[in-house]
């Protein structure tokens, strides 16, 4: 029986026509739209996995992916994720964790230009960013914190030319300025030292009569 097992495994692991079972076997999909080739990871999530009803998540059922908010009917994408463009160039790479985007994610034009890095955390922007033109060059950095922007954004209107403005919680936002206390942080600092005056050697004290 195990011997039967064994040649029905490497038929489907050989087989093109079992390609699609295959790549199920090994926690790997390929999954061929027109005009791209995506290859994506579904191994099984270890323990009950629990979704949020506000999040978008990421599954592959039937031979296609699907996004829907809140839940899923199928195998979730659980790791590197790749596309790519008719001509093999990069589209896009990252990882997925339970069907939601983690980590670093570049995105990349047709002529193999990058466009966009941004840093997920469990299906939400958080973290750096940075966006480019069509030529490479950089037009915009900055962070984000629970999807929305936080912190200073940099626009850069030329080489030599860059704008900054500040962000809190999505809305601009005046940074506020932080007054030190010198003289609390390093007591004592600007303290005056008192200076003893010695007397010059060799000098004698006139006695007066």
């Amino acid at each position: 029986m195990k011997p039967f097992f064994l040649i029905f495994l490497f038929s489907l692991l050989v087989l093109p026509g079992y390609s699609q079972y295959s790549d199920i076997i090994i926690n790997k999909v390929t999954i061929n739209n027109p005009g791209e080739t995506i290859s994506a990871s579904v191994k099984p999530q270890k323990g009950r996995v629990r979704t949020d009803p506000d999040k978008q998540y990421t599954w592959y059922s039937a031979g296609k992916l699907h996004v829907t908010q809140g839940g899923f009917s199928g195998k979730l994408l659980n790791g590197p994720y790749s596309s790519w463009y008719e001509d093999k160039n990069l589209k896009e790479k990252g990882e997925f964790r339970g069907g939601l985007r983690q980590g670093t994610w570049n995105t990349w034009a047709e002529n193999g230009v990058l466009r966009e890095t941004v840093t997920w955390w469990a299906g939400v922007r958080d973290g750096k960013f940075s966006e480019y033109d069509s030529t490479g060059k950089l037009l915009k950095k900055g962070s984000y914190r629970n999807g929305l922007l936080h912190g200073d954004l940099w626009t850069y209107v030329s080489k030599d030319s860059s704008t900054v403005s500040y962000y809190r919680n999505g809305k601009p936002a005046v940074k506020k300025k932080i007054k030190l206390n010198v003289k609390k942080l390093v007591p004592g600092f600007l303290k005056k030292k008192d200076v003893k005056k010695d007397k010059p050697k060799g000098e004698k004290r006139k006695i007066e009569l």
